[in-house]
């Protein structure tokens, strides 16, 4: 593994935060990477370089400029896996750095370590994910005896039946900023190990919209509680967050899980809509199945042509409140109540579309009409003007 400066850095941080001494982290050209004192970075540290050139165990440096860029102190050689990766040095005089000379050196060791350790669990993370992107892109070209060893030799047995659950953390305020994204990361990781505690043969794949669940669970019962449970979590850990999860509609195999990995999508882009469900079963979609192959221009005319008669400006006043009238089972004045106005009023407003439209939202028939294009306006509603 290489020395970095940004790994250094993290290091001599760490280090000097226990032992608060002077210390200098050179690569293996012998250049000062990382230091408690910031002058000296990138500057040439020629006892570092006699070290990684003769492969020495130590230099000691008696005075300043003995060696080109050295000031007196201790170096020694930072060695991982039979190699050496740098140079640590000790600014101060021998006698009185040598105490902490060594600990500083074994820490500084197993930080690097523990920095190598981490890389390989990404890099492994990284193959894993690329391997379980294709398997969900759908390309049955793939899908053959060899990709399905391929998995095997990652720990990953594709023949599992799973279920899918596609899950999105964000920020119901659409806050952005680095802390923002910390969050949403760290909720991320504790779904990951959720689900990996909850089926030692379940898989997850990282995306950049969201984190996709592959589970061995079966019944959609044991999906609601695995849902709810990974809902309850996020949000007590991370109350400025909060999450959806849409879920598939039957278990699949190697062979049709791509199928489900759509599915649980659309049943998560329909929570996303909205934001009126945090889980939705993709059994449970109505609209919502065919709506992404509808464009943007056709829902825009779908809605101008069913509410014909009316401006943009009115469109945008009606439209949602034609949604509080049938999330109230078109009821009067349960609807007039959440509206604020009076059932008369509700009453005549309905009774113009009516008359100016052709159709009538409180008739059965021309209900599916208003619904539709209810629906449409959710995603197109930027597209009106008020």
């Amino acid at each position: 593994m290489e020395l970095t400066r940004e790994i250094a850095t993290k290091i001599v941080s760490e280090v000097n935060n226990l032992l608060p001494q002077k210390i200098n982290l050179m690569d293996d050209r012998g250049f000062i990477i990382a230091s408690t004192d910031e002058k000296r970075v990138d500057t040439f540290h020629g006892g570092a370089w006699r070290i990684i050139s003769e492969q020495l165990p130590q230099v000691v440096v008696s005075e300043d400029g003995e060696y080109t860029g050295a000031l007196r102190g201790l170096n020694y050689p930072i060695v991982m896996d039979g190699k050496i990766r740098g140079v640590l040095g000790i600014t101060g005089d021998s006698a009185e750095v040598v105490r902490n000379a060594r600990i500083i050196q074994r820490m500084t060791e197993l930080l690097l370590s523990e920095a190598s350790l981490a890389e390989q669990r990404i890099v492994g993370e990284n193959v894993r994910n690329s391997y379980l992107d294709q398997w969900l892109s759908g390309d049955r070209k793939l899908l053959n005896a060899a990709f399905l060893d391929r998995g095997l030799e990652l720990q990953m047995d594709l023949s599992i039946p799973r279920r899918v659950l596609a899950c999105c953390v964000y920020s119901p305020g659409r806050k952005q900023g680095w802390e923002t994204m910390r969050g949403i990361d760290a909720a991320k990781q504790l779904i990951k190990q959720s689900i990996l505690s909850a089926g030692r043969n379940n898989l997850f794949f990282q995306e950049a919209s969201g984190l996709t669940c592959l589970v061995t669970l079966q019944t959609d019962g044991e999906l609601l509680r695995l849902a709810r449970d990974l809902c309850a979590q996020v949000e007590a850990a991370f109350p400025e967050l909060a999450i959806a999860v849409g879920i598939d509609d039957q278990p699949g195999d190697f062979l049709t899980m791509h199928a489900n990995y759509v599915r649980a999508q659309r049943a998560l882009a329909a929570c996303m809509r909205t934001h009126r469900w945090k889980i939705r079963f993709y059994g449970d979609l109505n609209m919502e199945v065919f709506s992404d192959q509808v464009d943007s221009a056709t829902k825009q005319e779908y809605i101008r042509k069913i509410m014909k008669g009316f401006s943009d400006g009115e469109i945008v006043r009606l439209l949602p409140m034609l949604e509080v009238f049938y999330d109230n089972d078109g009821s009067l004045t349960a609807a007039a109540r959440e509206l604020f106005i009076h059932k008369n009023t509700l009453q005549y407003k309905l009774r113009r579309i009516a008359e100016r439209t052709g159709y009538d939202p409180r008739s059965i028939r021309h209900s599916s009409l208003f619904y539709n294009a209810i629906y449409f306006y959710r995603e197109v509603k930027d597209a009106f003007q008020v």
